[in-house]
């Protein structure tokens, strides 16, 4: 939370569970949207994504622009390889988010069915 405060732009990449289909790609604006805890409990941190967010929120210690991107996962086991579908959809996240990152528009965009909703 201290590596964000006062940043201009921060893109998060991040798997999420939330019950779609694998390589599913989820956006989120997190200064402009809560973020749903659900989707990022896996995590090796003490708490979670959402709740990291909350706290900064609460401190008023939120980026200018915070930018959540969510990889549908399917197997979150030690080890597991990561699945065709996931691996494309970490290839196009990271595409749009360089986009976001260097303020230029391209023709790797989410669909409008991708976009995350709380």
């Amino acid at each position: 939370m201290q590596v964000w405060k006062d940043r201009p732009l921060v893109i998060i990449i991040d798997a999420v569970v939330s019950g779609k289909e694998p390589g599913h790609v989820f956006r989120f604006d997190a200064i402009r949207e809560r973020i749903p805890a659900k989707f990022f409990n896996y995590s090796s941190h003490a708490f979670s994504l959402a709740e990291a967010v909350e706290v900064s929120r609460a401190l008023g210690s939120l980026p200018d622009r915070l930018i959540i991107f969510g990889i549908e996962g399917q197997n979150f086991a030690t080890g597991a390889s990561v699945t065709d579908a996931v691996a494309n959809a970490v290839e196009q996240v990271t595409k749009v988010a360089c986009g976001e990152l260097f303020g230029y528009k391209q023709s790797y965009t989410l669909t409008q069915t991708q976009r995350g909703t709380s």
